[in-house]
């Protein structure tokens, strides 16, 4: 998991991407929510990606949990938890 979140703060597009595309998310998902927000977090935050790299990573992050959710209520959760932090 560290690894994973080390890679989302460091890493250039291309092993985000390949990250993500490999089902990272998925897996996330399965995990815990606040796993995928910590990730979009590392991301925001990190220092391997460009301004718009972030905000299409994040489309990209947005658009694996609504496929790899198994209700409506979970991915609204994850989704809002992913744009606007986790709550306390």
């Amino acid at each position: 998991m560290e690894c994973v979140m080390e890679i989302g703060y460091f890493g250039r597009k291309e092993a985000v991407e390949a990250m993500i595309e490999g089902g990272v998310i998925g897996r996330l998902v399965e995990r815990r929510s606040s796993e995928v927000a910590r990730l979009a977090v590392q991301l925001e935050v990190g220092e391997g990606l460009r301004q718009r790299e972030k905000r299409a990573l994040k489309q990209l992050i947005l658009e694996r949990v609504r496929q790899a959710c198994v209700s409506h209520a979970e991915c609204a959760t994850i989704v809002a938890e992913v744009l606007w932090g986790s709550s306390p």
